[in-house]
């Protein structure tokens, strides 16, 4: 799966380097409307170290002339701190000889992984499309996730990545002055998302037991109050 997206995300790079769209894009009037999926692809790149390649050609300008898109924030929502975590692993993920900050298992190879794989994961493999997948998601993985769980069917499933996931989720749930408690030390987004919109947050530190450090329910409780909401 990374591998198809790397190759993906190389064939996009290729193709936006030589496009007039790109390369003459800082001199777009900022009312002027580009296609959702290349605003979409542009936002990205502004943001990402990893897609600009190229100096004399920038996949990207600033996303001060990506005019609505470089604007634009949900209401409510003001500026989100930067993710300290995505910026270590962009500086060092791939130069440091070791990482002692990783809580993901070792990546397998391609060739470990087909050498797993049963007779219905090799063919789908052997006849893997770089197109796009149906608009709800790949039903083949809506039915396996569906299969985890006693009471849901493939329908209920909705896929979402965790940094997207998280973001939509706090802003359908939160509203400006809400009160919201989370785990620390913790994945950043789950705190930072809800002080963007303008919600009091606290932390729920682990405390140090004969057992080591551990979470206190009743610490938790303490610090409920009438407005949380998450």
């Amino acid at each position: 799966m990374v591998a198809t997206v790397d190759l993906c995300v190389n064939m996009c790079i290729r193709s936006y380097q030589g496009n007039p769209l790109v390369r003459h894009f800082s001199s777009r009037p900022a009312n002027r409307k580009i296609p959702m999926r290349d605003a979409a692809i542009l936002k990205r790149a502004s943001t990402s170290p990893k897609l600009c390649t190229s100096s004399k050609t920038p996949l990207v300008a600033k996303a001060s002339h990506l005019g609505d898109f470089g604007t634009a924030r949900a209401t409510g929502v003001g500026e989100i701190a930067p993710f300290k975590l995505e910026r270590w692993f962009a500086k060092y993920e791939f130069t440091a000889p070791y990482l002692f900050c990783c809580s993901d298992c070792e990546p397998m190879s391609m060739k470990g992984l087909l050498a797993i794989g049963d007779e219905d994961s090799l063919e789908r493999w052997e006849n893997l499309s770089l197109g796009y997948t149906e608009s709800a998601g790949l039903p083949a993985l809506l039915t396996e996730v569906a299969s985890t769980y006693e009471t849901t069917e493939a329908e209920d499933v909705l896929v979402v990545v965790p940094e997207e996931g998280i973001y939509l989720t706090m802003l359908a749930l939160l509203k400006p002055g809400d009160h919201v408690v989370a785990t620390y030390p913790g994945y950043q987004s789950l705190f930072e998302v809800a002080r963007s919109i303008g919600c009091k947050v606290d932390m729920w530190t682990p405390e140090p037991t004969a057992q080591g450090l551990q979470f206190n329910v009743d610490t938790f409780k303490k610090l409920l109050t009438p407005s949380t909401r998450l």
